[in-house]
């Protein structure tokens, strides 16, 4: 079973059966979801000042609060603003000969490949700055993962 957020309406509707003499169970059937989905919602969007009352405008900005937050939930233009997360690794062969050097960008998905001279820190520092200085060489050697 896949889990969806609730909608705009779907809290709306919340807050105006809450009102009635509706039970959670029934509330939940309401608007199609489970009764434990109607209770956390009811307890983590209180409104903590006065009477501790469900309020569904709360409950939505507090929700696109968190979506905005939230890092896969980022949309990417074709700008790539959030370019420039790296995270680099170094993957050695079986019989320690060889070795290569992988630059992953975690906002874009995107991966660099670079064969290593050697295994020394110095020789993956130096083939890191001239594979990210290089003029061409990243838009030539860049694959989607996914």
């Amino acid at each position: 079973m896949g889990y969806k957020h609730l909608t705009r309406e779907q809290r709306y509707t919340i807050e105006a059966l809450l009102q009635t003499p509706m039970s959670r169970r029934e509330i939940g059937e309401v608007i199609g979801v489970s009764t434990g989905t109607v209770s956390r919602e009811i307890r983590r969007n209180c409104d903590m000042r006065g009477y501790h009352r469900y309020r569904w405008q709360l409950a939505q900005k507090k929700y696109e609060r968190k979506m905005k937050v939230r890092r896969h939930y980022m949309k990417f233009t074709d700008e790539m603003k959030c370019f420039g997360d790296f995270e680099i690794d170094t993957m050695i062969s079986r019989n320690r000969k060889g070795a290569i050097m992988t630059t992953n960008d975690r906002c874009t998905h995107l991966v660099l490949i670079r064969r290593l001279a050697g295994k020394e820190a110095t020789q993956l520092a130096s083939t890191a700055i001239e594979a990210h200085t290089t003029p061409g060489s990243v838009a030539q050697t860049r694959t989607r993962t996914g």
